[in-house]
Formats: structure tokens, C-alpha cells, sequence
């Protein structure tokens, strides 16, 4: 059934792999950032990752439907933390609460049309690109 452009379409970003070489054994880690010259801590977003076959997706916009379009990862896959400034251009992230074994990574978008750094790709059903800097790591069972 048609749905005559009502219903959103989303952008979504992949990593190659089911899962992250980076192993997370706390369940309650501490992270030290270190992040380009004129950034800062908040300029990343911890998310939750989903396993997709061979490789972890995590959406990164929406587009179409009757609220238009949104950017940005969605919320309930977001991962609250603090930072505290530990050094020059380095941070301190701490978890509010003890993660769950998953999928996980940082990821910083940049807004620019390119590929995705690392082993990132740019994934969408629009047929664009995203760019940004992703730090993925899993947490073991």
C-alpha cells in the first residue's frame, strides 16, 4: 500500500562487522577522549549499536513524511555521560549507570559529504553519505 510520502525515511550509518576488536570487560568503564583542536567532549554521543547480519547499523537522520526531516543519532539510542576536563584537549567520560553487554560506540558527525572515517561506511536509502568519527567497542556477556 502506498503511503504518498507520509511515512519517514531513515539514513542510517554501518560498521563492517558483527563485532567490535575492542573489548569493554567494566561494565561501568571510563573513557579518555582526546579530540581535534577547537573541540570538545560534547561534540560526541555514546550509542548503542545494532546488529545488523555482518555488520552494526545506528541511524543517523530521518527524512520525508509529514515532520520533514531530523538529524542526529536517535535518542533512545543515546548513552548518558559526564566529562570532565582531564588534560589538553583530553576528557574524562564517565557512565552515569553499568552498561549492558552490546555494541557500543562514540561517534562524532561532522556535517561534511564524505565517507565515514575508520572502518565506517555511509549508509542510505537516499543514495548519500555520512562522515564522521566513530570509536566502537563491545562489552562481552
Amino acid at each position: 500500500m502506498f503511503t504518498y510520502g507520509l511515512r519517514n525515511e531513515h539514513w542510517d550509518a554501518y560498521l563492517d562487522g558483527p563485532q567490535s576488536k575492542n573489548v569493554v570487560s567494566d561494565r561501568q568503564p571510563v573513557f579518555y577522549i582526546y579530540v581535534p583542536d577547537g573541540g570538545g567532549a560534547s561534540d560526541y554521543t555514546l550509542i548503542s549499536l545494532e546488529k545488523k547480519g555482518n555488520r552494526r547499523e545506528f541511524q543517523i537522520g530521518s527524512f520525508g513524511g509529514i515532520t520533514g526531516g531530523k538529524s542526529g543519532v536517535k535518542r533512545d539510542k543515546e548513552i548518558a555521560f559526564t566529562a570532565e576536563h582531564a588534560g589538553i584537549r583530553t576528557y574524562r567520560l564517565k557512565l552515569a549507570a553499568e552498561m549492558k553487554p552490546g555494541e557500543y560506540a562514540f561517534f562524532m558527525g561532522t556535517g561534511q559529504q564524505s565517507t565515514m572515517a575508520g572502518d565506517s561506511t555511509g549508509g542510505a536509502r537516499s543514495g548519500g553519505a555520512a562522515s564522521g568519527r566513530v570509536y566502537d567497542f563491545r562489552i562481552p556477556e
